[in-house]
């Protein structure tokens, strides 16, 4: 047997639906649904409103374009010209200084050219084969660099990204200015003198470190995985 009408008519069971709506919605359950289910929605939306936060937060740390004041420097042609002249890599001076494990820094036959001219140094005054020299100090000067960046790699990697590009910029602004301050003072020499050659050697690498910063700043700017990979094909 089934069970028999609650109502007769459709509008008695419509009319009781509604009245049974109306003393709900006055009752104690109700109010506590209606405080839950609103606690739950703004937990919810403040927590895809944190997820979106930290979503754009990461990426504009890592992955989007930086959005920074700081613009590169105008490099001039002479720089970008030096830099590219080759590296004697094949010869067997610039590969023993450059795989050397001693502390090159200390090395004190090379380190006396580590500055601009005049070289008025006795052992410089003393040098007669300048190519076998700067052959050496290239291989001398390359593996300080790696030394140097393998370091900023590590001290890239504790450093929020805004700061390490302004030191980034900051680096390729001081030697920028070395470069130009030393091709002025290289004026003042002869073109085949002591002083001019080494001096020339010394700013073809100043260049060199120009030109790469300015590599290193363009891929950090893209974003941070760039960066490494520039860093992994240049070593």
């Amino acid at each position: 047997m089934g069970r028999s009408a609650k109502y007769d008519t459709e509008k008695e069971r419509q009319d009781a639906r509604k009245e049974w709506k109306s003393q709900y919605a006055k009752s104690e359950r109700y109010a506590i649904c209606q405080s839950s289910h609103a606690q739950l929605m703004n937990e919810y939306r403040g927590k895809m409103l944190r997820s979106e936060q930290n979503r754009r937060a990461y990426k504009n740390r890592h992955e989007g374009p930086y959005k920074g004041s700081l613009r590169l420097p105008y490099v001039p042609t002479f720089v970008t010209a030096l830099a590219a002249l080759p590296l004697p890599r094949t010869s067997p001076l610039f590969r023993m200084h450059y795989h050397d494990e001693d502390d090159i820094a200390e090395d004190d036959t090379l380190v006396i050219w580590e500055h601009p001219p005049p070289y008025s140094d006795p052992r410089c005054v003393e040098q007669k084969n300048l190519e076998e020299t700067s052959t050496q100090l290239h291989g001398r000067r390359m593996r300080l660099q790696l030394d140097l960046e393998n370091s900023r790699l590590a001290h890239f990697n504790r450093l929020p990204r805004e700061e390490f590009m302004a030191e980034i910029h900051g680096d390729l602004v001081d030697h920028l200015t070395q470069c130009k301050d030393l091709r002025k003072l290289l004026n003042q020499f002869e073109a085949l003198s002591t002083d001019h050659i080494m001096g020339t050697h010394l700013l073809q690498w100043k260049a060199r470190r120009v030109v790469d910063l300015v590599v290193d700043w363009k891929a950090l700017k893209h974003d941070q995985f760039k960066f490494v990979t520039v860093y992994g094909d240049r070593w």
